[in-house]
C-alpha cells in the first residue's frame, strides 16, 4: 500500500539519479491530495482513460477540497495534480509515474514540493512550486475559493491535471 512519505522518498531518490533536486513535503498539497482522493472514493468514481489533450474543464469539483484545506486559490496556479489508477504498491505507482507520458513533470525542477494521497485504487499527487502562485498556502482571509478553470489531461494509467488550469503532466 502506498504511504505518502515512502513514495516521496522513492521519488526523491529517483530525481537524484539524473541530478534533479529533491522535493520537500508540502502540507497544503498533502491536504488537497487527501481530500480529492477522499471525494473520489465517496463518489465511487472509477478512473477513466481519456486523451491527454482533453479540453479545458471547470475545476468546480474540487473547490470544496481547497476550501476544506483553507488553500488560497492564488497559490495553486503553478501547481500540478496527477491521479493514477491501479495498484497502490509503491513500486507499481513509481513505475507508472516515471515511465508514463507525464514523466517530464516529475523531472521538472520548478516543482520543489509535493505530496500524495491514496484511497483503494487511486493515488493523487500534488506537485507545487516555491513561487507565490504554486505554494498551496493557506488563506489568511477565510474567503471562498472558486478556481475558474483547469486543464485536464488523462491517460490509461495516469490522470493529470494542472492547477491554473491543471495541465497534463509528466515527461
Amino acid at each position: 500500500m502506498v504511504a505518502g512519505d515512502k513514495l516521496l522518498r522513492r521519488f526523491n531518490y529517483w530525481r537524484t539519479s539524473p541530478q534533479i533536486p529533491t522535493v520537500k513535503y508540502n502540507y497544503g498539497a498533502a491536504c488537497v491530495a487527501d481530500k480529492i482522493a477522499d471525494q473520489l472514493e465517496r463518489q465511487h468514481q472509477p478512473c477513466k482513460a481519456i486523451s491527454p489533450t482533453a479540453p479545458e474543464a471547470q475545476f468546480s469539483n474540487y473547490t470544496e477540497q481547497l476550501s476544506e484545506c483553507q488553500i488560497d486559490v492564488n497559490t495553486i496556479k503553478d501547481g500540478a495534480l496527477i491521479m493514477e489508477c491501479g495498484s497502490l504498491e509503491v513500486d507499481v505507482v513509481h513505475f507508472n509515474f516515471t515511465k508514463s507520458q507525464f514523466v517530464k513533470y516529475f523531472k521538472n525542477t520548478k516543482y520543489t514540493t509535493a505530496n500524495f494521497g491514496a484511497k483503494h485504487d487511486l493515488v493523487v499527487v500534488v506537485l507545487a512550486t516555491e513561487t507565490p502562485g504554486g505554494k498551496f498556502c493557506k488563506s489568511t482571509s477565510g474567503a471562498q475559493f472558486v478556481p475558474n478553470k483547469v486543464f485536464v489531461g488523462f491517460s490509461a494509467v495516469v490522470v493529470a491535471m494542472f492547477l491554473e488550469g491543471f495541465v497534463g503532466l509528466f515527461y
